[in-house]
């Protein structure tokens, strides 16, 4: 396991902003939960696009041009979910990988 705090101050940079926080603890206190966050409002704007979608399946009446619409929304949104959800697990394996987790 990496310690990114002794690894930054051997060259100096073992505190951010000149206060006593060192690097872990900011990636433990503010990227993990910006992460979270970020996957949070990923998923509310999925689900928000799938209701659309699917209200736009729902009233197509037949209408080639909203049912193609209906499912190219849903089919973003699922894409998006998965680019969120792969973006998380990479970023936390590589955090565990350099001892962070």
């Amino acid at each position: 396991m990496v310690n990114i705090s002794r690894l930054l101050s051997t060259f100096g940079l073992a505190s951010l902003d000149g206060n006593t926080d060192n690097i872990d603890s900011v990636l433990e206190n503010k990227i993990k939960p910006g992460l979270n966050w970020i996957v949070a409002m990923a998923v509310v704007a999925a689900v928000a696009m799938i209701i659309v979608a699917g209200y736009n399946l729902i009233t197509s009446n037949g209408d080639p041009e909203k049912i193609q619409k209906g499912t190219k929304g849903i089919t973003a949104a699922i894409i998006g979910l998965v680019i969120a959800f792969s973006a998380r697990i990479i970023l936390v394996f590589i955090l565990e990988e350099l001892g962070l987790q």
